[in-house]
């Protein structure tokens, strides 16, 4: 519980400072500046698998470790981001030929150092998920964001363009990573063994494999849309999916790193394991459908006020993105069960036919020459998986696929009930209102109506946020702490 307040903490404290950031960078910059950066990031993106190749996530995971482990994991982590810096920068020109841009070579240069940055944080990061201190991750991440944000905010202002997200980009790494290492206790000695890597590697394949399928799945749409449709097309579409994907990583991160250390603690405690799922699942969907329902509705007037005119061709995207978004609020989570039970190799399978429809629906939207068509089949592939995502990993703790429907159905019905409240209030409103006012008083109407009905209905998963959140406040064990764990 510790854990989760302080994740909420940091994710609502970079949500907000993300969305005013780039609000104003949005109106000092241009699409084409943020889709020529969300070019290169699909590169980063791939090769940062290889970062750490699933071996952090393996000191999470394991019962016993020793400093030799995380030793070596340390110094495999950096020579790896030192590689990648290097292929990176080499290949620089590569990148730039694939999208067809000559100024990618300079900027996928200057972002070249973010392997080697990035890598002498991650196990420092590990170690304090395994120690659940997340009020330390939680206060660097907030640190970083508002560092490098405001340092991107002001190149931007000084007329740097582009190179301002550059910067962005490079120095959230840089403080994120400084501050972890600082702060962790880690003092890695110099020493380094294989074998050691090797009593890891049973568990990190099958997540390296994942990882690099599910990449394709979540960067195929940025790469063939850069490729094919063009850099501003690209912009729009990387904005709109922004969107989309901020309720769900600020809502699914806050608990993940706290679900996947506690949840491997008590693996084979098959029933317990299903029951707190359950739970999070409840927590996770009370929050994120009605966030996704609002977009629906509102992303007219949302994306004006926030963006600005120029940004209204990526409306359409939104809304559709909105669906997907509440689609993998439930899928999402199931990771934490492959994860915990050790069954990465489930984890893999899934996730390979999981990112070959993926990919073949993005491909076919691109087909039809829109970012409309690549988000509509999109949305129609996690639709259509929905189903076996969440039975599959169900089985690995005796969880049925009616009993998560029966978990989140309340929430459903509360989402569906506020967003046609919303939508009829935004038919009353007086034509010529300003878009600030129109967002405004259809976000008021929205919190009020689902607050009505979640509290008023008395909700499972509010009953259990509440119930919660006084036993903290109170000073009361709560009934589903993990034995042997200190805050």
């Amino acid at each position: 519980m510790t854990g989760v307040m302080w994740n909420t903490v940091a994710r609502i404290g970079q949500q907000v400072m993300q969305l005013g950031l780039t609000a104003i960078l949005a109106r000092l910059l241009l699409p084409d500046d943020f889709g020529a950066v969300g070019m290169i990031v699909v590169v980063i993106t791939f090769l940062g698998m290889f970062l750490e190749a699933g071996f952090t996530a393996a000191l999470v995971q394991r019962t016993h470790i020793s400093e030799l482990h995380t030793d070596s994991v340390f110094w495999f982590t950096v020579g790896a981001g030192l590689v990648l810096s290097g292929l990176l920068f080499a290949c620089a020109p590569l990148v730039a030929a694939f999208y067809r841009e000559p100024i990618l070579v300079p900027m996928t240069r200057g972002l070249s150092p973010t392997f080697l940055v990035a890598a002498v944080g991650h196990v420092p990061e590990a170690l304090m998920y395994r120690r659940l201190q997340f009020h330390l991750t939680a206060r660097f991440s907030l640190v970083a964001t508002f560092v490098s944000g405001t340092t991107g905010v002001a190149l931007a202002l000084l007329g740097a363009g582009v190179w301002s997200l550059v910067a962005m980009y490079l120095g959230n790494y840089m403080v994120f990573s400084v501050l972890n290492l600082i702060f962790s206790g880690l003092r890695p000695q110099r020493r380094f063994r294989w074998d050691s890597l090797k009593e890891l590697w049973g568990f990190t394949g099958n997540v390296l494999a994942f990882n690099f399928t599910n990449y394709w799945a979540r960067n195929a749409d940025n790469m063939l849309i850069g490729r094919f449709l063009g850099s501003e097309a690209l912009g729009y579409y990387s904005r709109a999916y922004g969107l989309m994907l901020a309720p769900i990583s600020q809502v699914i991160s806050v608990i993940a790193s706290v679900m996947f250390a506690a949840l491997s603690t008590i693996k084979e405690d098959r029933a317990r394991v299903k029951s707190i799922f359950l739970r999070a699942i409840g927590l996770i969907t009370l929050l994120v459908f009605p966030m996704m329902t609002g977009l629906l509705i509102v992303a007219e007037p949302f994306v004006l006020t926030v963006f600005g005119e120029k940004w209204a061709d990526m409306i359409p995207t939104v809304r559709i993105l909105a669906l997907v978004g509440a689609i993998q609020s439930l899928s999402h989570p199931t990771g934490w069960i492959y994860l915990s039970q050790g069954r990465t190799d489930w984890y893999f399978r899934v996730g390979l036919v999981n990112a070959t429809l993926i990919i073949i629906a993005i491909a076919a939207g691109i087909a039809f020459g829109s970012i409309e068509a690549v988000a509509l089949l999109y949305a129609v592939t996690n639709l259509l998986m929905l189903y076996p995502n969440l039975a599959i990993p169900g089985r690995l703790v005796g969880m049925r696929f009616g009993e998560i429907f029966r978990t989140v159905s309340a929430a459903i019905v509360d989402s569906v009930l506020m967003g046609l409240t919303v939508y009829g209030m935004g038919w009353l409103l007086p034509d010529g209102l300003p878009h600030w006012q129109e967002l405004g008083l259809l976000v008021a109407t929205g919190v009020l109506v689902y607050g009505a009905l979640t509290v008023g209905l008395r909700r499972t998963a509010w009953l259990n946020l509440v119930g919660l959140v006084r036993e903290r406040m109170g000073g009361r064990a709560h009934s589903t702490a993990v034995p042997g764990l200190q805050e």
